[in-house]
Parts: C-alpha cells; structure tokens; sequence
C-alpha cells in the first residue's frame, strides 16, 4: 500500500512537470524546431501569429486557430490534466489492479494543485 501511494504522489509530480512544461514554456516548440517537424505542429504559422499577438504561448494557438477537438484539449489544463492522469492510472492498473483508479480524484486535484502552485511561483 505504501508502495502504491508513494508512487501516486510521485505521478502527480510528474504531471504536474509535463503540464509546466506545456503551458509555461516554449521547449516543446523548440524542441519541434530542432527535430525538423515544423510543418507538422504548425510552428511558422505560429511564429507569424505570435508577431501579432505579443503573449501568445502555443497551447492558446491552438485554441484560437486550430478548432480540432485534440487541440481543444490540448489547450485546456483541466482537459489535458484529466487525460494524462487518467492514462497513467489505466497504465498503473497493470501493476497494481483495477483499485488503483480509486485514486483518480487525488491525482488529478493534486496534479492540478501542484501545477498552479509552481505555475504562480515561476511566473511572478
């Protein structure tokens, strides 16, 4: 049991790192640029957009001009938050069974909480 809570406190850490990650940084975008796939993330027309629009970071590109569903929820850190929790805990049920998803509401405000915290922290 022990094992199984250490594990989900370390899973909210690291949601809370890769949801950081994609809304209060660039690395994605340049980490796209370095791996040539450019064309396929949409980053030129990105760059000219944020020309325009001075604070405008790539998650609320992709709500504003890619109206796709995958990009409505990519753009939304509720959205995104409850998908990548939810896979994790799918992927957890491996080791630990299907009890494992009683911890989904934990992950998630936890995750969540973990992310605005460190969000606010850094962006002062």
């Amino acid at each position: 049991m022990i094992e199984e809570l250490t594990i989900h406190v370390l899973l909210c850490f690291l949601v809370a790192f890769k949801l950081f990650i994609w809304f209060d940084t660039e690395a994605v975008v340049e980490y796209v640029k370095v791996l040539r796939l450019d064309s396929l993330f949409f980053i030129k027309e990105y760059e000219e957009a944020k020309e325009t629009i001075e604070d405008l970071t790539y998650p609320s590109y992709l709500e504003i001009y890619r109206k796709e569903f995958a990009n409505k929820v990519l753009s939304c850190v509720f959205c995104l938050c409850t998908w990548i929790v939810l896979c994790s805990n799918l992927m957890l049920c491996v080791k630990f069974g299907a009890g494992t998803l009683k911890f989904f509401g934990f992950d998630w405000f936890t995750s969540l909480c973990i992310y605005f915290y460190f969000s606010r922290y850094f962006n002062k």
